[in-house]
């Protein structure tokens, strides 16, 4: 026992002032690197929720099974005329190509204009009610013990065991703890690649992300996703 506190006390004075500021310092540094500072709009939130919906294959499915059989009705009304027509074939296809491109023309412009619409939709209802405190100075912590989020309606943890995937696109970054729920942050949050580089890889590290190659995610904007999906 006195051995290891005459071992304790001559490391102590074995570091200098200089080097344990020094220390601090670079502790300071790094601690910097894993807090961000932001103002959340509601483009953020709506972007978050288009993203959601463009990439749920929930929402994915919803939409395709509501879209093609419209279209396959619209493609079997021309099909059926052309099989009890009683021109010649060509004389009929002359006839009837309009629609039978018509359900083509329904799915190239449906898309883009639910597409729209979501995103419309998205800013407006973000824009109802008490959803005013969920956009404005955000900022976000990372630690050993999780994430913790501080916002005008309160603050929010998460252990890192609730984090499922992280999300980066070019725009954004999607740190989803549930099905439906994530944190979102702008990339504008970061002074440069280097620092959303440190907050993804520490990110990565603490939550058991399958992911590599962090830099070319941001660089190229792709997802991480966790090892259980």
């Amino acid at each position: 026992m006195i051995e290891r506190d005459w071992v304790a006390g001559a490391l102590r004075f074995s570091v200098s002032p200089r080097k344990i500021r020094a220390l601090n310092r670079e502790l300071a540094l790094e601690t910097n690197k894993l807090k961000v500072t932001y103002d959340l709009s509601v483009d953020d939130l709506a972007a978050f929720v288009f993203f959601h919906q463009r990439k749920s294959p929930a929402a994915r499915r919803h939409t395709s099974g509501c879209l093609f059989p419209a279209a396959a009705i619209m493609l079997a009304i021309p099909t059926l005329a052309l099989i009890f027509n009683k021109k010649p074939i060509v004389e009929a296809i002359a006839d009837l190509w309009m629609l039978f491109l018509f359900p083509f023309l329904f799915l190239a412009f449906t898309f883009p204009i639910l597409k729209w619409q979501t995103k419309r939709m998205s800013q407006h209802l973000l824009r109802e009610g008490r959803s005013m405190g969920f956009y404005g100075p955000h900022s976000l912590l990372l630690n050993e013990d999780g994430l913790h989020e501080t916002k005008d309606a309160g603050e929010t943890f998460r252990k890192w065991s609730a984090v499922e995937k992280m999300i980066i696109t070019p725009s954004h970054l999607f740190i989803y703890t549930s099905g439906v729920e994530a944190f979102v942050v702008p990339r504008t949050a970061f002074p440069g690649d280097q620092d959303s580089i440190y907050f993804c890889e520490y990110i990565l590290k603490c939550s058991d992300l399958t992911g590599h190659d962090v830099p070319q995610q941001i660089r190229s904007g792709t997802h991480i996703l966790s090892g259980n999906t």
